[in-house]
């Protein structure tokens, strides 16, 4: 390569990072790494420094000068570029088109004998004296770096030489193996990438955009920011594209590519095999001879996500239990078996009371981190349902007498079991929240959100219906509010067993999504038979399978 094409090539590169490049200088770069290896790989170097430049005050030497991951870095690239064309156009704002008639741009399109501006060659050199300084510095530096640092854990057990990690502890860029025993931790790189490691494994950091597998499985999640995150294995290179994906690495090396795509690099250094990997798709690399065969994709075989506040350990969920919640869990199967949640107290009570019970209509707050509080509802007064001060404005009267409060699994109520439809909701494998009217609980999406680290919260669905085996006349009404707003009602529901499927969708704005039952609207006490039924007798309602589902 000639001092003028060198020349050119930096402007243009120069340029193209400070987004000043036109068009037509864009092309002429593309054309020239087209069209010569030598200038693919200078480019490729170039933009491997900038962006360790810009994200990262930790040099891996592992990665600098090495023709291995000089080649692998221009197939990013190239996939990066593809995946340019491919993207939904982008709108010209008028106001700033308005800005740059005004302000014409100072670069002009360079050819390939054109002299250059001599500020511009100063510039440059000045920019390459000083990559190369920090090259030199870099080597001058002890190897080991901080590149990554520990997030979250939970129960995790360390062996080797640092048996204990807490959070916020650094791990730099040596090959000394760490082996992570027992439990599960969340290492957050330097670069951006995070990834959930479960044990047993053993791994370590390369660098601040690498990881290396060498037994156990992760899950690494990787923001536009940090593309070209990288797992090495024995036998595989996974260089990410934007993605959520997960590597199992015993023996034989697994990928499943939940979000994105990645670039697959299977076999020994010198003769790989490359395949690109995309949402939907996973392959397993045998490790006796380097073939790659396409598997099923496992939505659960990797925890994705861990929080060690709410004890959380999430697999391929792709919804939140609400009867978790009830029970006082984070919604993944954390809650504590035969619990009732206290309308009046509002508490988790250790033993589930039958008996009839009245209280006024006010909203309680509840020690949870998920439910917003409770209330019995009478529609005497405005009916307060959130923290917010939502109001439940279609909200009936109601004698303001409930029988039992919120369970989840209640195995018997008087001696019956709760069904519905011929389901049994007192056993475990069946999810249900058992309401006995009158009463009312509102969650927080808010913090659904906050758990599951901003993920989108799509839909609330469930069946209900009024238990089968209860002792007489059932009739009660059901309702769903959003941040206070009718979604769902079903009024006076008299056919035990009878079953009504309801989905309602939650938009990203939504906080508070409140569930109530309610009597019907019958009369305090009446006398059948000389037996007396009160206004809540065997309104036995049931949310069966109450589920948030997330994107």
């Amino acid at each position: 390569m000639n001092k003028y094409l060198k020349s050119e090539i930096d402007q243009l590169l120069y340029l193209a990072l400070e987004d000043k490049a036109s068009p037509e200088q864009a092309e002429r770069l593309n054309s020239l790494m087209a069209g010569s290896e030598e200038v693919m790989s200078y480019v490729a170097d170039y933009y491997s420094l900038a962006a360790r430049l810009k994200k990262s005050n930790a040099i891996a030497l592992a990665s600098l000068n090495s023709p291995e991951e000089t080649n692998e870095l221009f197939n990013v690239l190239e996939e990066l570029a593809a995946q340019e064309q491919l993207a939904p156009k982008v709108e010209h704002c008028r106001e700033c088109e308005c800005r740059t008639k005004e302000n014409p741009e100072k670069f002009k399109p360079v050819a390939g004998a054109q002299r250059v501006n001599k500020f511009m060659l100063v510039s440059t050199a000045a920019s390459v004296a000083a990559l190369l300084l920090i090259i030199l510095y870099a080597q001058l530096l002890p190897a080991k770096q901080p590149v990554a640092k520990l997030k979250d854990s939970i129960n995790a057990e360390w062996q080797g030489s640092r048996r204990n990690f807490e959070t916020g502890d650094v791990f730099t860029n040596s090959a000394e193996p760490i082996i992570l025993k027992e439990g599960y931790a969340e290492i957050e790189f330097d670069y951006g990438a995070s990834v959930v490691i479960e044990a047993p494994s053993e791994f370590y950091c390369k660098s601040d955009n690498q990881i290396y597998i060498e037994s156990g499985s992760l899950y690494a999640r990787v923001p536009s920011e940090a593309v070209g995150f990288t797992v090495d294995t024995a036998t595989s290179r996974i260089v990410d594209l934007g993605t959520e994906f997960g590597v199992q690495a015993v023996g034989d090396t697994q990928l499943h590519v939940h979000k994105g795509r990645t670039r697959l690099l299977a076999g020994e250094k010198n003769s790989r095999q490359t395949f690109s990997v995309v949402q939907g798709h996973a392959k397993r690399v045998v490790s006796s001879f380097g073939k790659v065969k396409d598997i099923e994709l496992s939505r659960d075989m990797f925890v994705k996500q861990i929080n060690s506040k709410t004890n959380l350990i999430r697999r391929g969920q792709d919804y939140v239990g609400m009867a978790d919640l009830v029970s006082g869990g984070n919604g993944f199967g954390t809650g504590i078996e035969g619990v009732e949640l206290n309308p009046v107290k509002a508490e988790f009570d250790a033993e589930i009371l039958a008996k009839d019970r009245t209280s006024d209509n006010k909203f309680r707050s509840v020690e949870s981190p998920f439910i917003d509080g409770v209330f019995v509802p009478n529609g005497t007064k405005s009916q307060i349902i959130s923290s917010s001060g939502h109001l439940f404005k279609e909200c009936p009267e109601t004698m303001g007498n409930y029988y039992v409060g919120i369970t989840e699994h209640l195995n018997l109520l008087d001696g019956r079991p709760i069904e519905l439809d011929g389901v049994d909701y007192g056993k475990s494998d069946n999810s249900s929240i058992f309401m006995h009217a009158n009463i009312g609980i509102t969650f927080d999406l808010d913090a659904l959100r906050s758990q599951l680290k901003g993920a989108e919260i799509e839909s609330f669905s469930s069946e209900i219906g009024i238990c089968n085996s209860s002792w007489q006349q059932c009739n009660a009404d059901f309702w769903v509010l959003i941040d206070g707003q009718l979604k769902y009602s079903k009024t006076n529901v008299t056919t035990k067993g009878a079953v009504d499927s309801l989905n309602i969708k939650i938009n990203p704005e939504n906080r508070f999504l409140t569930i109530v039952t309610t009597d019907g609207g019958d009369p305090e006490v009446v006398y059948r038979e000389g037996e007396p039924i009160y206004s809540i007798q065997s309104d036995w309602c049931i949310f069966a399978e109450p589920k948030i589902f997330l994107e």
